[in-house]
């Protein structure tokens, strides 16, 4: 500060802090598989409620919310605002809607790279279930746009423990299709595959520095 160097024949430097406004999408699978439930609450109400409380604490810190509703293309989207009726429209998207129809994370999420006009928070709400290198090759490409990214992965105790021991027939809630099958057989494959594909996700999402 020459000013108050030349007034005290004494050094001083001045310093600013500077506010930032963050700009963060809250982007939730909405699809079939969301829809699953177990013996608790469906992942897709999970999803929704970790939704509105991120973007109750974003909007408290006076950053800009929006928010992408998803299946295999966009349901529904709503622009970043930082204004005071945006939780509320946030909050009443996620509840007002239902999972259901097919899923495509890798395409959607790739699409999804290009709508930020400028560099964001991007918060993935999903259970992550797809082709591994169409879902790096989409989370490349939001790394790629220069967002941060930060993945959280949804899922139900049942698809971790596979804990089914009688007959059973499964039924796809994506595609209606149904499988009967002894659960006890298919167990230790099923969690083998399981365990593979979060470790091959898993490491991928930290290469890219995907939390």
């Amino acid at each position: 500060d020459w000013r108050v160097f030349g007034q005290n024949d004494r050094y001083f430097i001045k310093e600013y802090e500077e506010e930032t406004n963050l700009q963060a999408y809250l982007v939730v699978d909405a699809s079939g598989s969301m829809a699953f439930a177990g013996k608790g609450r469906s992942k897709y109400d999970h999803a929704a409620e970790i939704a509105v409380v991120l973007a109750y604490l974003l909007l408290q810190q006076r950053d800009a919310v929006g928010l992408f509703l998803h299946d295999s293309a966009v349901r529904t989207a709503l622009a970043p605002s930082t204004q005071s009726g945006q939780w509320l429209r946030l909050a009443q998207a996620l509840e007002g809607h239902r999972p259901g129809g097919a899923t495509a994370l890798g395409p959607t999420w790739q699409h999804l790279a290009e709508r930020p006009p400028r560099r964001s928070l991007v918060i993935l709400l999903s259970d992550g279930f797809g082709p591994v290198t169409e879902i790096v090759s989409a989370l490349r490409r939001l790394r790629h746009a220069r967002h941060e990214v930060l993945l959280l992965q949804i899922l139900a105790p049942e698809e971790i423990e596979f804990p089914f021991r009688r007959g059973a027939r499964f039924r796809g809630l994506e595609d209606g299709r149904e499988l009967a099958v002894d659960p006890q057989r298919l167990r230790q494959d099923y969690l083998r595959a399981f365990e593979a594909f979060q470790s091959e996700l898993q490491a991928h999402a930290a290469r890219m520095r995907v939390d």
